[in-house]
């Protein structure tokens, strides 16, 4: 048996175990699996079990490399090799999974599909149970759909990440929170910085600025100070890395701005350099179509916090943490939507939260008390 036919023999006994333990449970994770199995079919056909680790990201091959390394046991015990090159909560469960025989880039996208089908269980026990009727649309607006399965397909840290961070904003508890800023600050430290950095942002100005009416300025406000404080502590960063006396990953002007502003509409590309984009803006908008909820999202995002009359607590704790993080990662040559992807389903939650309180005080039998924080 060749390696292709190998691989896809593994995928479809995979695919069928995970398809079993799930099938009982509601369409969307059944729409996931198999939507998995047929996409990893696919990608693996036209590329092959090595080509594959090419395709749309070479994060792949790293990550492979990394679990075969722990697998084989030929690893260094260099701390700086552990905290910043194996990401341990994705790597891990895929090496467990490489132990039993499974392919290492196969394990990597099983853990990466698992990670999705905890954050749609997140999803789904936050969303108001008069919302199941809708599971197609909080479906598309928490990314679990389409986008979500696609990042699943791959062997990287993505589906990780949302489920992390969706973690760290549903769950009250300080154990669950603070596992899930462990996590985080292992996957993706700066992300970890964001979100706890927004969450105090929330949590100070509470005491300070009286709730009242939610104004547009107010929003716009955040977004200005959260990216001009991420834009800072990248700087700091750098400076305390180097032991440079100043930097500044770009001078300020038109440039950062748009920069900053297409992330908050999900076209991070329209601002981007030349240098940085292999395609052109035709067939990158192309692209986004299949991936539509990566611009829907955020756009949808951004305009109910700025114009909405009234946000819960969670939103502002989103759009702090979301300007801090825009501000750091605009500072690098490389901006894309991928990098956001942790905050589309909280995002996605947030809008609909917001939806469903519209529906309740449009309603004639509802209570006026739908705007309770959240």
């Amino acid at each position: 048996m060749n390696d292709l036919n190998l691989y896809v023999l593994q995928l479809l006994i995979v695919g069928a175990v995970v398809a079993a333990l799930v099938w009982r449970t509601n369409i969307v994770y059944r729409f996931q699996v198999c939507g998995w199995v047929l996409l990893n079919y696919v990608i693996v056909l036209r590329y092959g079990p090595v080509g594959q680790l090419e395709f749309y990201s070479n994060d792949q091959r790293h990550f492979t490399n990394v679990v075969e390394t722990l697998v084989s046991g030929s690893f260094t015990s260099e701390f700086e090799w552990w905290l910043s090159s194996v990401r341990i909560p994705f790597t891990f469960p895929a090496t467990v999974l490489s132990f039993v025989g499974v392919d290492p880039a196969l394990s990597l996208k099983t853990t990466s599909l698992v990670f999705l089908l905890g954050t749609t269980h997140l999803v789904l026990g936050a969303v108001n149970h008069a919302q199941t009727s809708r599971r197609s649309v909080i479906t598309y607006l928490t990314a679990i759909g389409p986008v979500g399965v696609f990042f699943a397909s791959l062997a990287q840290r993505d589906t990780s990440l949302m489920f992390f961070a969706t973690l760290l904003v549903v769950k009250q508890s300080p154990l669950s929170r603070s596992m899930a800023v462990a996590m985080l600050l292992l996957l993706r430290p700066h992300l970890a910085a964001s979100l706890v950095l927004g969450w105090l942002c929330v949590y100070t100005t509470r005491f300070t600025k009286p709730e009242g009416r939610w104004l547009p300025f107010r929003a716009v406000a955040i977004i200005v100070a959260g990216s001009l404080f991420g834009y800072i502590l990248f700087s700091l960063g750098v400076m305390y890395e180097t032991n440079a006396t100043e930097y500044f990953g770009h001078s300020f002007g038109v440039r950062p701005v748009t920069r900053i502003l297409a992330n908050f509409i999900g076209l991070q590309f329209l601002a981007s350099s030349a240098a940085s984009i292999e395609f052109s803006v035709a067939q990158l908008l192309m692209a986004r179509i299949p991936l539509s909820e990566t611009i829907v999202i955020p756009t949808l995002f951004t305009a109910l916090t700025v114009v909405g009359r009234h946000i819960t607590r969670r939103s502002k704790w989103i759009l702090w943490s979301f300007s801090i993080y825009v501000g750091l990662v605009t500072n690098t040559d490389f901006n894309s939507f991928r990098q956001n992807l942790p905050f589309m389903p909280i995002m996605g939650l947030c809008i609909v939260g917001k939806f469903q309180a519209l529906r309740q005080s449009n309603s004639p039998s509802s209570s006026r008390g739908s705007h309770a924080e959240t």
